[in-house]
């Protein structure tokens, strides 16, 4: 927390450095603000949570035209699993649609 009372997250990671006799005598290492990553993290969270409790069919496809996303009304509605759609290309997925 900072001294305006602002709460952020942090990732840090560091180390002891011991003198000869085995003493600690310092620490160095690093401490990174990941109040945006976690933020957004977050976020994502919360709309899958929503998109998972719609009825209708979400499907979000990358710029290769690959399933990234898809809500669980998949199963429902095109007998396919979560993990049989995720990766697949969308031509792959109505190929294999059409013939069966």
């Amino acid at each position: 927390m900072r001294a305006n009372g602002e709460i952020i997250w942090v990732n840090s990671l560091g180390e002891v450095v011991y003198d000869k006799e085995n003493k600690s005598s310092k620490m160095i290492g690093i401490v990174r603000d990941i109040t945006k990553q976690v933020t957004r993290e977050r976020r994502l969270l919360q709309h899958s949570l929503v998109l998972n409790q719609l009825n209708s069919l979400v499907l979000v496809l990358d710029e290769n035209t690959d399933f990234t996303f898809a809500s669980s009304s998949v199963v429902k509605m095109t007998g396919y699993s979560i993990e049989e759609v995720l990766g697949q290309g969308w031509w792959n997925l109505s190929y294999i649609s059409e013939s069966k």
